[in-house]
């Protein structure tokens, strides 16, 4: 995968200049959202990508991205309280950095509050208006606060653009079986899995 060329990558950079802080932040974002693309052991991941993050703060405490990588493995990993004060330092470092807006903006989905997580999801989207992932972050939110129609077609206008983005089908079929089309959300999900076997 396309993560997996990226953690490569990374690991060059880094094996001809370990004190590239950036770099070794980049490595612990890579390795903190691989399972969520691939069959791969999550806490291994995880404790890679913090282990990444340590090494990036170590060299330079003022990389937003470390503090950003560091908030989501913790995030995943259920601490959220730590995980909410490293999104709060990254901002603090890096406002304009998309990945902690919309990252830190699925944390806030955790204590209820959609319309927080939503303005911090569409200033992500607003950042970066060619990401896809920003996207589907806010139909991630409209599926849990069960506005499953605006989720539906989120993940249909993501899939014009990209007709191979797994997470988009996720998102379809959860949002169709939300509103009780579960055949159809079925039928996606079978020709999904067809499709990349």
């Amino acid at each position: 995968t396309a993560i997996r060329q990226a953690i490569d990558l990374f690991e060059q950079a880094l094996a001809r200049d370990q004190r590239y802080a950036r770099a070794q932040a980049w490595l612990g974002m890579a390795n903190n959202t691989l399972p969520f693309y691939d069959d791969e052991n999550t806490d291994l991941y995880l404790s890679r990508a913090l282990a990444a993050d340590d090494s990036a703060l170590a060299i330079d405490s003022t990389v937003p991205e470390a503090h950003a990588s560091a908030a989501s493995a913790l995030m995943t990993l259920g601490r959220n309280r730590e995980s909410e004060e490293r999104f709060r330092h990254a901002l603090a470092l890096d406002s304009t950095l998309a990945t902690s807006c919309g990252w830190s903006g699925i944390l806030t989905v955790r204590r209820g509050d959609f319309t927080e997580a939503l303005r911090r999801i569409r200033r992500a989207v607003e950042l970066e208006p060619a990401s896809l992932i920003s996207r589907m972050q806010v139909g991630q939110v409209m599926n849990i606060a069960r506005r499953f129609p605006e989720a539906d077609s989120i993940a249909r206008s993501v899939l014009a653009l990209d007709s191979s983005f797994g997470l988009a089908w996720l998102q379809r079929a959860e949002a169709l079986a939300g509103m009780g089309r579960v055949d159809e959300a079925i039928d996606i999900m079978e020709q999904r899995v067809a499709n990349v076997a």
